[in-house]
């Protein structure tokens, strides 16, 4: 059995999607790169676009994109409730990301020796474009990459290796051309088609800033606790890939007053094992005081 056969035998195992890039520079990001201003990220443009600074003598470059998120499925009541993104209905997908592809690295090694080192958001590398470059999808109008098989409801996750293995090739021949239902429904007008995004006025950023936020910002925030997903549910491309449930609503739309008035420990049991439990809980009591008050607004 090659490699891309095992590769592929795990991809259907895990219900996830696996493609292969080779090691060669990020050429063609690295211009945006030098002239973006994004949160949450390295400024350093070489090293978020040379493979090789991450994993001296890297050859290819595995990436596993694990589909996420859960819509609820119960009747929402009448108290006073936030939104969060769909992905905090799961588990934290560093921890699920990082435990698959350790599991894939010991798998591939019971056929061909090899050194590794993974990143899941939280390394130097771009890991959108580098997804890109394997084949997982587009970018679509709202900066996302968006797959033909899961739509844009995954979280991506890289293997630097020391072995070539056949790459895959983008995909060149899908586009958001004559839709633009992202752009027109974002709620901070964030998105403008063929612009960079506006990343101060998009709420998933707001949501996850540190310190007070300005009038303006409060106003765009609305009952967002954390994150937002407007833009993937207007998605054409994302009609029905969202298909787990969940009837558990302080998942997705969580009570307010329980948010405002939590300590450490009730912090600790709702968020600890979401992707949200890095920003702490005063970022996501400032939200829900916030909210709280937009909520009588509405």
């Amino acid at each position: 059995m090659n490699l891309r056969d095992i590769l592929a035998e795990f991809a259907c195992e895990k219900d996830c999607i696996i493609g292969v890039t080779g090691a060669g520079e990020l050429e063609e990001i690295r211009i945006k790169l030098e002239s973006a201003d994004t949160p949450f990220v390295v400024d350093d443009v070489v090293a978020r676009t040379t493979p090789t600074c991450e994993l001296g003598g890297c050859k290819s470059i595995i990436v596993i994109g694990v589909p996420y998120g859960k819509y609820f499925s119960g009747i929402i009541d009448e108290l006073p409730r936030g939104k969060q993104t769909v992905m905090l209905a799961s588990r934290d997908y560093h921890e699920v990301l990082r435990e698959m592809l350790e599991e894939l690295a010991n798998h591939l090694r019971n056929y061909i020796d090899f050194s590794y080192k993974i990143q899941i958001d939280n390394g130097k590398l771009y890991e959108r474009e580098i997804a890109r470059r394997a084949g997982f999808g587009f970018y679509g109008y709202n900066h996302l990459l968006i797959s033909p098989v899961i739509g844009s409801y995954f979280n991506i996750g890289l293997m630097l290796v020391d072995i070539e293995i056949p790459p895959d090739s983008p995909i060149e021949q899908m586009t958001c051309e004559g839709c633009g239902e992202c752009i027109a429904n974002c709620p901070g007008n964030a998105l403008a088609k063929g612009q960079p995004l506006n990343w101060r006025r998009c709420i998933s950023y707001i949501t996850q800033k540190k310190g007070e936020l300005s009038q303006e910002e409060a106003v765009i925030l609305g009952t967002n606790i954390y994150g937002c997903d407007v833009c993937q549910q207007v998605c054409p491309y994302n009609n029905g890939k969202l298909c787990s449930k969940t009837e558990d609503i302080e998942f997705i739309y969580p009570d307010l007053q329980q948010l405002i008035n939590m300590d450490d420990e009730a912090f600790t049991r709702r968020y600890g094992n979401t992707s949200a439990g890095w920003r702490g809980r005063k970022v996501i009591q400032r939200n829900a005081l916030i909210a709280m008050a937009n909520s009588y607004v509405e």
